[in-house]
């Protein structure tokens, strides 16, 4: 027999990096131990499990979305955002249900509501996009973490809403 060390890999048994093994100098042994070298000889063996070359790509984690800041600047700021596009993350607050917005509907009684982590403002909705979403104004139970990508537009009263141009939904979970 003959004593071989590799520093080649630090198995998770040694703390070394050194690894000593016994091979046999008779190459029919040789043989057969490299024949029963394969992953599925030794991985029952191996404690951590065997990853392949795809897997060991890390996978970076979906970045956590965070709704914007921005509804409070706009009701602040109408005149000045007026025809402006603006991006607004929040939830969907259906037809006003906690009553954040404290007027009616802009447009018309079809708009909804989302609000960002500053406020909340009406979504005119004759987009037809809001109806292929299947966005239930009455149903208060669901969480909804939308995108709306829309123009500020201000009412014949005044009143600021969003004309959607771009409408998807982020996170959609029960209450």
């Amino acid at each position: 027999l003959v004593l071989v060390t590799s520093n080649s890999c630090v198995s998770p048994q040694s703390t070394t990096g050194a690894e000593i093994s016994a091979v046999p100098t008779e190459p029919s042994i040789i043989n057969e131990i490299e024949e029963k070298q394969t992953i599925e000889a030794v991985a029952p063996a191996i404690k951590t499990p065997i990853v392949s070359a795809e897997e060991k790509q890390t996978k970076e984690p979906e970045p956590k979305v965070e709704p914007t800041r921005v509804v409070a600047d706009i009701l602040a700021n109408s005149a000045a955002y007026c025809g402006e596009e603006v991006i607004i993350v929040g939830t969907y607050q259906g037809w006003d249900w906690q009553e954040q917005v404290g007027i009616g509907p802009p447009v018309t009684r079809s708009d909804w509501v989302i609000a960002d982590a500053s406020g909340a403002i009406y979504v005119a909705a004759r987009d037809a996009e809001t109806g292929a979403l299947e966005l239930d104004p009455t149903d208060s139970q669901k969480v909804i973490l939308l995108l709306v990508k829309g123009v500020v537009r201000m009412s014949r009263q005044g009143q600021p809403y969003i004309e959607p141009l771009e409408i998807k939904i982020l996170q959609n979970k029960e209450d």
